[in-house]
């Protein structure tokens, strides 16, 4: 009888690729149902609304808290198969025979694992077709070293309940597991499941992977004992190696045509390899160990505090008085459920952030060296907030009595409900308006034109008999927002594409077509707002801005490829 599969696959924002892996291998021709699990650790693109066009299960993990070892192992637990099959979500099946070609060794005993091909992209990146044609060939080469690789594998998961994939190390955790795996089962490499797998060339990404691999390869050396370059310990071999590198990648690139890349070989590798160098040298093995303890005890108050109810997510830019003035509102009406205040300096050129860390002391404050802008500020805020409501503010606003208690309840009296926002108040009582629909055309339309509705079209700001009704509404400014903390995992973060405006239109959008939760509007919640007291500092590039982020919103949605 042929064993169960469940297929893995870690996603974050993988837009362009997570649509045709998926209608891959729901095309494959393997007769049995199979599990898919997605583990997403915070896309903030659409590949969590196209991931739920799909009958798969999809978990959700905090973007600081993912590691390659730990994303696969949260999968592995939900795993109802025998055999697991982990695959990128950038990877994509060759043809439709892929998934029955990776399992079937499995399936008939002459393999408890196996790893398939992986081809590069002709052109997209020529550094990466080296390492895959090296690593991965058309047929399988005996006493050769394995590249073992979770980019594109299986095994059964008894192998997995004996030895998980390790949590702490950068990369290389799968063949780490394989080098502890090796001696006790038996893997195979089966070159008839490929798949394509690029990355566009980045400068940036080979720095990056090369550190991770140098932090990687002491990790294994010290924590395990695995020493696997050995072989280039003394100085001679670590020069022959270079020199075999740059000469490999000479003849490739002559042979393919890649003269261009042959032009910069020098510059790339010696790049690679400085920060390789880096990454093992800057390793810190009591620093490292102590991250997942740090993140697990994340929820805790050492101080003997009652851990937080409601974070308060305060972006922050050059107005101290105002901000001030929101903290004051806080600690003076939030009395009754524990709170904590997270303030993110945006770079603000005032005494902002000293006056701020002198005078509330208690507050955590974020610091950033330059402006990066509001949704990365409120997905900082959010990566650091304990609290199981995220109350995202601007720092114009001022609390009334009882306003986040009323807000609380309303969520516990509407589970359905992801979000909530109370009403905005301009400082002399005139309430604003603050909650609209989504900006398709047709609403921006109605409202160029001054028209309310037109048939079953509705303009897109509500006015103020609609907003005073409260109730689901599609999208309030994200001034003053409560939003569950599962809501917030499901949904994923901000997206940081749009700097300034769009992104709460964006945030919101996303809830609606990838989650079944609501947004409300309570009308008897209220709060004080004066009004873009930082923004229209900017000026005309306030308008510019806006305009930038509507542009951008209407191209991720409405003018899709």
């Amino acid at each position: 009888m042929p064993m169960a599969i469940a297929l893995i696959i870690r996603t974050k924002n993988e837009e362009n690729s997570i649509g045709r892996v998926l209608a891959n291998i729901f095309s494959q021709k393997h007769a049995d149902p199979i599990q898919i699990i997605i583990v997403d650790s915070g896309s903030s693109d659409r590949t969590l609304e196209i991931v739920s066009r799909y009958q798969v299960t999809t978990l959700h993990i905090p973007a600081e808290q993912f590691t390659y070892g730990y994303s696969l192992n949260y999968g592995i637990q939900h795993a109802q198969g025998d055999i697991v099959v982990c695959l990128s979500a950038h990877c994509i099946p060759c043809d439709d025979l892929w998934l029955s070609n990776l399992t079937a060794p499995i399936q008939q005993g002459k393999a408890h694992a196996t790893f398939g091909r992986q081809v590069a992209v002709k052109g997209m990146n020529p550094f990466e077709e080296v390492s895959l044609s090296k690593h991965f060939p058309a047929q399988a080469r005996k006493g050769a070293r394995v590249p073992f690789s979770n980019a594109n594998c299986a095994f059964l998961k008894t192998m997995w309940e004996e030895v998980h994939f390790d949590e702490l190390i950068p990369g290389w955790e799968d063949y780490l597991w394989y080098l502890s795996s090796k001696d006790k089962y038996l893997f195979r490499y089966v070159p008839d499941a490929c798949v394509i797998h690029s990355h566009p060339f980045s400068l940036t990404r080979i720095g990056r992977i090369a550190c991770q691999d140098g932090s990687a390869f002491r990790r294994m050396q010290e924590q395990y004992g695995f020493n696997i370059l050995e072989r280039t310990s003394s100085l001679k071999s670590k020069a022959d190696y270079v020199m075999k590198d740059l000469s490999s990648h000479t003849v490739f690139f002559l042979k393919q045509g890649y003269l261009r890349h042959l032009a910069i070989l020098p510059f790339v590798k010696g790049y690679a390899y400085l920060n390789y160098w880096r990454g093992y040298h800057t390793y810190d093995p009591q620093q490292n160990q102590t991250i997942r303890t740090q993140q697990d005890m994340s929820k805790r108050d050492v101080s003997g505090k009652a851990a937080p109810k409601v974070s308060f997510i305060i972006p922050h830019w050059n107005q101290r008085t105002l901000l001030e003035e929101c903290i004051v509102s806080i600690l003076n009406t939030g009395r009754t459920i524990p709170y904590e205040i997270i303030v993110i300096d945006n770079a603000s050129q005032d005494d902002s952030a000293a006056y701020i860390q002198r005078t509330f002391p208690d507050i955590r404050l974020i610091r950033n060296v330059m402006n990066l802008g509001y949704a990365k500020a409120i997905n900082q805020g959010a990566d650091r907030a304990t609290g199981d409501f995220l109350f995202f503010l601007n720092n114009d606003i001022q609390f009334l009595e009882n306003t986040t208690e009323q807000l609380i309840s309303f969520l516990a009296k509407h589970p359905d409900a992801g979000a909530v926002a109370p009403i905005l108040m301009y400082p002399d009582g005139r309430i604003q308006i603050s909650c609209r629909r989504f900006p398709t055309p047709s609403a921006l339309f109605l409202q160029l034109c001054g028209i309310k509705s037109m048939g079953a079209f509705r303009a897109w700001k509500l006015d103020i008999e609609e907003q005073g009704r409260g109730g689901i509404i599609q999208q309030p400014m994200a001034s003053a927002l409560l939003v569950r903390r599962a809501c917030w995992n499901a949904v994923g973060p901000m997206d940081e594409r749009f700097f300034l405006y769009f992104n709460d239109v964006d945030w919101c959008y996303r809830l609606s077509i990838i989650t079944s939760y609501k947004i409300y509007l309570c009308p008897e919640a209220r709060v004080i707002h004066h009004g873009g007291a930082s923004t229209k500092r900017l000026g005309r590039k306030r308008t510019y801005e806006f305009y930038r982020g509507l542009f951008r919103f209407y191209r991720k949605y409405y003018l899709r490829t």
